[in-house]
C-alpha cells in the first residue's frame, strides 16, 4: 500500500433526519448540498468552503429545507442541472423533475415516461451542442426498454428508445454508448445505430448490486466475476488490466488518476496507472460516495464528509520515504518544491545506480551541479565555498557508496555535466566549477577530449586548482595546454620541450610535430629559444618551423637570415629551408640560390657514388633553372670536384660556351652530354640553340689532337645529319671542307634544302600579307579623304579659336576641324573625346 493520498474532512456532522431515516445519495452544485434519504425526503444544505491557517480545507454547512418527494420511499438518484435550474430525483421508481430554486415538482409533458424507472444515468459527453439541455437515459423496468430523453428548461422530449432483453439494474453513458447491467449480463448499447455488444455475465454468487462507472471516453469500469473491477471499452475489449477489489463496494467514483471505492466499513483508493491499492480509509457505515465539481463527498447514515486530497508535497515526501520514486515524481508540480522532489528522486536513482533516470531527474529539477559534484571526491575546487543543501537532498556520503553497475560513476558525471553545459552554457552560476570538474572527469573517462575542451574559448576554468590536479596526476601535456590557454606560452613550451627531450613522459602528448606547430605560433624570440629541441629530435619537422606559409622576402628578411644562421648547425634542415625559399616560395635573392647550390655541392661531396648521382641531378637542375646564382663563386667551389657538367653549365651562365663545350668534349669526352648542354642552356630558344650547336660543330671540325681527327669528323657528320633541323644550314655549309664527299651529309642537305624552301615560301606569304595590309590601309585613307572639305571664312580652329588663314587644316572623322599644328593626338577628338582607330 502506498502513502497517505487522501484524508477526511467533516462537512455535515449530523444531518437533520427523522428517527430511522438514513442518507441514500448526494448531489452538490453551486453551493447547495442535496441529500436523498431512505424516507423519500430531499434535504438541502448550503455549503461554504474556506482554507484555514494551516492550508487545510474546512466546510461549514447550514440547513435550508426538507422536501418530501414520496413518503417512505427511497431516493436513489439525484442530479442537479444549474444551467436550466432543474434537479432530477429518482424515488419510488419515478423520475421527478424539480425546480432547483424552490424544490417544487414540475409537471412535464411526457411524464409517463418517467414512471416505472429502474435505473437512470446522465450523459456527461453528449453528442448535441446545446449547453442548456441535459441528455438523460432511463431504463423502464416492465417494458425492458431504454429511453434517451432530452431535458431543457421548458420541456422533456424523447430522442430514442430501444428494447432490452432483460430489465436493467444499473447503467452509465458516454457519447452514444450505454453500458448496462441486465439481470443476467453486462452489455453495451449503441444508441445511434441501435447495435449492441455483449460483454460477460454477472457473477451469480455476488450479493452486490452491479456498479458501472465511466472512466474515460467510451470506457467503463464494471463489477466483474470474483469481485474484480473490469475495464471495458465500448467495442467490448478490455482497455486495461482489471483491479482486484479488496472489499465489497456499493459505490465507485473516478478522479484521475485514482479510483475510490466505498464499502460499508472502509474507503479504498486505487491507481488507474498500475491498478494497485494506494490507500485505505476506515469509514464505518458508509452508504454513498460521489464526485461533484472537484469534490468527493462521502456519506454514512446521518453525516457527510469530504474526501480531501493530501497536499501533493506531503504525498511526494511520503512516497520518497517509502521508496516509490516514480509515483512521487508524477505528483511533482512545476514549482520550486516540485524541483526539490525531482532532485531528491535524482539522488535516489543515483544511489541505486540508475544513472539514466538520475540524470533526467537532476536536470529536470534544476539541481545545483555542485550538489552532485560534492559527492565526487576532488571534483570541487579546494577553495569552493559550496555547502550542501539544508535540509539534505540525499544521504550519499560519497560516490563510492552507491550501488555498483556496469557503468562507471564518472561516465555518468561526464554525461550529466555535458548536458548541463549544453543547456545552460556560460550563464550557469557555477560555470567555473562545472567546467573545471568536466576537465577532471574527462581525464579519467576520455582523455582524448581534454585538450579540445581546454582550448574551447567558452570554457571557464579554475587555473590554480586544475594545475594542482594535473601535477598530482602527472598529466604534463594537459598542464602545458592549460598554461597555453592562460597565455603563458613560455611555461607551456618549457613542459613540452621536456617531454620532447624525454626528460618528462606523457602518453597523451601528440609528438614533436605538435610541439613545432605550437612553437610556430609564438614570438620569434621563443621560436629561436626552443627550435633546437625540435631540430635535435627530428630534422625535417624542425625545419618546418621556419617555413612561414606567407613569408615575405622584404619584411621577413631579418627572420630568414636568423633562421639560416641557426640552421647552420643543422645542414640537412638548412638545405630543406633553402629549398623552401628557392623552389617553393620562388625567392629571387641571389644568396638563397647560391647557398642552396653550395648545400647541394656539399651533399654530393659527402655522398656515395649512387646517391651522389641522384644529388648531382638536383644541383644540375638548380644551376640550369636559376637566374640568381653567383656562377663565379660556385665555379671556385667546384674546382676540386668531378662535377664537370655543372661546371660547364656555370661557364655557360657566364657566356663562356666555348669553354663549357671544351670541358664536355675534350675533358669529359661525353659528346651526348655536350648536345644536352646545348639544349639545356638554350632554354628552347631556336637561335641560341643553333648558335651553340654550331659552336660544338666548330670544335668537332677543329680537334685539339690530330689523332682524334677521324673520330671528331664522324661526330661532326653525325651532328650535322641528326641536328640539321636545329642548325643554320648556310653557316654549316660554309665551313665544310672541300675534301668531304657531299653524300655523307646528304640527309642534312635535304633538311637544309627543305628549311630554305619553307623559309622562302613563308617569306613570300608574309610579303604578300603585308602588301595586302598596306593596300587596305591606303583604301581606308582614300575613303576618309576623297570627299572635299569646305572651309568658310567664318570657320575657326576648335583648339586655338583662330581662323584657317594659315597653318594647314586637319579634320577628324566626326567633322571637327583644327590646325595641323594644334593636333595633340590624331586618334582622339579634342572636343568629344571620341577615339578613332582604323580597324583592319
Amino acid at each position: 500500500m502506498s502513502s497517505k493520498l487522501f484524508e477526511l474532512r467533516p462537512v455535515v456532522s449530523r444531518v437533520e433526519l427523522e428517527a430511522g431515516e438514513k442518507v441514500e445519495t448526494l448531489e452538490y452544485s453551486v453551493g447547495s448540498l442535496f441529500i436523498g434519504t431512505s424516507a423519500g425526503n430531499l434535504v438541502q444544505y448550503g455549503l461554504a468552503e474556506r482554507t484555514d491557517e494551516s492550508g487545510q480545507r474546512q466546510f461549514s454547512a447550514n440547513y435550508i429545507t426538507t422536501k418530501v418527494i414520496v413518503a417512505k420511499s427511497r431516493v436513489s438518484f439525484l442530479y442537479a442541472a444549474p444551467a436550466i435550474n432543474r434537479l432530477l430525483v429518482l424515488c419510488d421508481s419515478t423520475l421527478f423533475i424539480l425546480n432547483m430554486s424552490d424544490l417544487t415538482i414540475l409537471p412535464m409533458a411526457g411524464s409517463n415516461k418517467l414512471k416505472g424507472v429502474s435505473a437512470v444515468c446522465i450523459n456527461n459527453n453528449p453528442t448535441m451542442d446545446n449547453p442548456f439541455s441535459v441528455e438523460v437515459c432511463v431504463a423502464k423496468k416492465k417494458q425492458c426498454q431504454l429511453a434517451l430523453l432530452t431535458l431543457t428548461e421548458d420541456k422533456l422530449s424523447v430522442s430514442k428508445t430501444r428494447e432490452c432483453s432483460h430489465p436493467v439494474l444499473a447503467m452509465a453513458m458516454d457519447g452514444v454508448y450505454v453500458c448496462a447491467a441486465l439481470t443476467t449480463q453486462y452489455i453495451v448499447y449503441n444508441m445511434e445505430n441501435m447495435t449492441d455488444t455483449e460483454l460477460f455475465p454477472l457473477d451469480p454468487q455476488s450479493e452486490l448490486l452491479p456498479t458501472i462507472t465511466r472512466v474515460d471516453r467510451e470506457e467503463f469500469l464494471v463489477l466483474g466475476p470474483g469481485n474484480l473491477g473490469m475495464f471495458v471499452k465500448a467495442t467490448g475489449i478490455a482497455g486495461r488490466p482489471p483491479i482486484q477489489w479488496s472489499a465489497n463496494f456499493s459505490n465507485i467514483v473516478y478522479t484521475h488518476p485514482h479510483i475510490i471505492g466505498q464499502g460499508s466499513e472502509l474507503v479504498a483508493v486505487y491507481s488507474i496507472r498500475d491498478q494497485g491499492l494506494k490507500q485505505g480509509l476506515s469509514y464505518s457505515g458508509g452508504r454513498f460516495v460521489g464526485f461533484f465539481d472537484g469534490n468527493i463527498f462521502l456519506a454514512s447514515s446521518n453525516n457527510i464528509d469530504c474526501v480531501v486530497p493530501v497536499p501533493w508535497e506531503q504525498q511526494a515526501s511520503s512516497l520518497l520515504e517509502s521508496g516509490q520514486v516514480e509515483e512521487a515524481v508524477l505528483l511533482a508540480k512545476d514549482t520550486e518544491e516540485g524541483n526539490r522532489v525531482r532532485q531528491k528522486a535524482g539522488f535516489m536513482y543515483l544511489k541505486e545506480g540508475n544513472f539514466m533516470k538520475a540524470e533526467e531527474m537532476l536536470l529536470k529539477g534544476s539541481t545545483d551541479v555542485r550538489e552532485v559534484l560534492s559527492i565526487f571526491p576532488g571534483m570541487l575546487p579546494i577553495k569552493s565555498k559550496f555547502v550542501r543543501s539544508i535540509p539534505p537532498l540525499h544521504t550519499i556520503p560519497d560516490i563510492s557508496s552507491i550501488k555498483q553497475t556496469e557503468i562507471a560513476p564518472n561516465q555518468f558525471l561526464v554525461s550529466y555535466l555535458q548536458s548541463v553545459i549544453n543547456r545552460e552554457g556560460n550563464s550557469l552560476e557555477s560555470c567555473t566549477e562545472v567546467h573545471t570538474a568536466m576537465v577532471k572527469v574527462l581525464c579519467d573517462v576520455s582523455p582524448t577530449e581534454v585538450v579540445a575542451f581546454l582550448k574551447d574559448e567558452n570554457t571557464l576554468l579554475d587555473q590554480e586548482d586544475l594545475a594542482e590536479f594535473f601535477i598530482a596526476k602527472d598529466l604534463q601535456h594537459f598542464l602545458a595546454v592549460l598554461h597555453w590557454k592562460d597565455n603563458n606560452a613560455e611555461a607551456a613550451l618549457k613542459i613540452w620541450s621536456l617531454i620532447v627531450t624525454e626528460k618528462l613522459s606523457d602518453e597523451y602528448f601528440p609528438g614533436v610535430e605538435f610541439f613545432c606547430r605550437q612553437l610556430s605560433l609564438c614570438s620569434e624570440e621563443l621560436m629561436y629559444n626552443y627550435c633546437d629541441v625540435a631540430l635535435q629530435k627530428d630534422i625535417k619537422i624542425g625545419a618546418k618551423l621556419f617555413m612561414k606559409p606567407q613569408i615575405n622576402f622584404e619584411s621577413d628578411n631579418q627572420f630568414i637570415d636568423n633562421a639560416l644562421n641557426i640552421l647552420s648547425k643543422y645542414p640537412e634542415a638548412r638545405t630543406i629551408f633553402l629549398e623552401f625559399l628557392v623552389l617553393e616560395r620562388k625567392s629571387d635573392v641571389e644568396k638563397h640560390h647560391t647557398q642552396l647550390a653550395m648545400a647541394f655541392i656539399n651533399q654530393v661531396k659527402m655522398a656515395k657514388d649512387i646517391q651522389a648521382e641522384e644529388l648531382s641531378q638536383n644541383l644540375s637542375k638548380l644551376i640550369l633553372t636559376s637566374k640568381h646564382l653567383n656562377a663565379k663563386f660556385l665555379l671556385q667551389n667546384l674546382k676540386d670536384t668531378d662535377l664537370n657538367y655543372e661546371k660547364a653549365i656555370l661557364h655557360g651562365k657566364l657566356g663562356e660556351h666555348d669553354r663549357a663545350l671544351d670541358i664536355l668534349v675534350n675533358k669529359l669526352k661525353d659528346y651526348k652530354l655536350a648536345e644536352h648542354y646545348c639544349d639545356d642552356i638554350s632554354a628552347n630558344q631556336p637561335e641560341s640553340k643553333a648558335k651553340l650547336l654550331f659552336l660544338l660543330l666548330n670544335i668537332y671540325m677543329n680537334p685539339t689532337s690530330q689523332m682524334e681527327k677521324d673520330k671528331f669528323t664522324t661526330l661532326a657528320v653525325d651532328l650535322i645529319n641528326n641536328r640539321a633541323e636545329d642548325l643554320n644550314g648556310t653557316k654549316v655549309i660554309s665551313i665544310l671542307p672541300e675534301t668531304w664527299n657531299i653524300s655523307i651529309i646528304l640527309p642534312a642537305l635535304r633538311k637544309f634544302s627543305r628549311n630554305l624552301i619553307h623559309t622562302q615560301r613563308m617569306t613570300k606569304i608574309s610579303k604578300h600579307l603585308y602588301k595586302g595590309e598596306n593596300i587596305q590601309v591606303h583604301n581606308k585613307l582614300v575613303g576618309c579623304t576623297k570627299d572635299p572639305i569646305f572651309v568658310m571664312p567664318n570657320n575657326y580652329c576648335v583648339v586655338c579659336q583662330k581662323p584657317f588663314t594659315s597653318g594647314g587644316i586637319a579634320r577628324y572623322p566626326n567633322g571637327v576641324m583644327l590646325h595641323q599644328d594644334c593636333i595633340k593626338d590624331g586618334e582622339v577628338c579634342p572636343i568629344t573625346g571620341e577615339v578613332f582607330k582604323i580597324k583592319l
